[in-house]
């Protein structure tokens, strides 16, 4: 018996597309990040933005302006991120972690932000001003 069996062509793995950054740049409030390009802009004003994606995933800022931090951070703390090399000291409740910075002029600014986002924004926030 001679069996001929014709190749078939091999299967390959639908490439998945690149994902885009896209920096997000807040002059007023004195910040700048990166952000996946899946994120669309929800609201946003010159104190507060609201970015969202298809799969729930958000970043959420608002500056406090003339404020300073007020909510005792450590003591409501059930989590902590890094943010320009320094521990901060937030609040992680489901899949949102909540923390505050203050910006050069010693304004607090409010962040919520998807886990799978955090260390994105933990590697590229930077305080502009």
């Amino acid at each position: 018996f001679l069996i001929s069996i014709t190749p078939t062509k091999a299967i390959s793995p639908t490439p998945q597309p690149a994902v885009i950054y896209n920096t997000y740049m807040n002059e007023d409030c004195g910040i700048e990040f990166l952000y996946p390009s899946t994120l669309k802009k929800d609201s946003e004003s010159s104190t507060s933005a609201l970015l969202l994606g298809k799969n729930r995933e958000r970043i959420e800022y608002t500056c406090l302006k003339n404020t300073s931090l007020k909510v005792d951070q450590a003591k409501s703390a059930t989590a902590s991120v890094m943010i320009n090399d320094k521990k901060i000291e937030a609040s992680k409740s489901g899949d949102i972690y909540t923390f505050q910075i203050l910006n050069k002029k010693r304004e607090a600014i409010q962040f919520s932000i998807s886990s799978s986002l955090m260390a994105l924004l933990e590697k590229t926030l930077k305080v502009t001003k």
